[in-house]
């Protein structure tokens, strides 16, 4: 899964780059509007910030009625630490975003190699966490898988 999760980001970021830039995590548009590069304003960072979570919220709740099923992550079960989590997180999202301020909004972006290398720092993330954590790297798709999860009564 995360080879196909990464690929399919590298495919979204070139196909939507030229619309929006090809933002599609908070995080990232966070990191961009804070990187002073003028890439983004900050009244447009609020409205995709919103957009974005409200998009996960929505995508989390679709999945739960399309599949009847949920995911979250259970500490208890997996005998992990919110903390581990939680560091993996925040460690694997600065990565992501260190790779889309350097090759998504450097001064010769958009080049060629940026979707597959922001594709890539995913896929090498999720493969170094996968089973500590439930590797989103992305604020929006964590809070709606949650929600959906928190409304699963099962």
């Amino acid at each position: 899964a995360p080879v196909a999760i990464g690929l399919i980001l590298a495919v979204q970021i070139y196909t939507f780059a030229a619309v929006s830039g090809g933002f599609v995590n908070p995080a990232v548009t966070l990191a961009v509007l804070l990187s002073g590069r003028e890439k983004i304003l900050p009244l447009n960072a609020a409205l995709y910030m919103a957009a974005q979570f409200l998009g996960g919220i929505s995508a989390g709740f679709i999945a739960f009625a399309i599949t009847e099923t949920s995911f979250c992550f259970d500490y208890a079960v997996m005998s992990k630490s919110f903390g581990t989590s939680f560091e993996l997180e925040w460690f694997f999202s600065m990565a992501l975003c260190g790779v889309v301020l350097a090759a998504g909004t450097s001064n010769d972006a958009p080049n060629q190699y940026f979707g597959f290398a922001i594709g890539c720092s995913v896929i090498g993330g999720a493969l170094a966490c996968g089973g500590f954590d439930q590797c989103s790297f992305n604020p929006a798709v964590t809070v709606g898988m949650n929600l959906a999860n928190y409304a699963n009564s099962n």
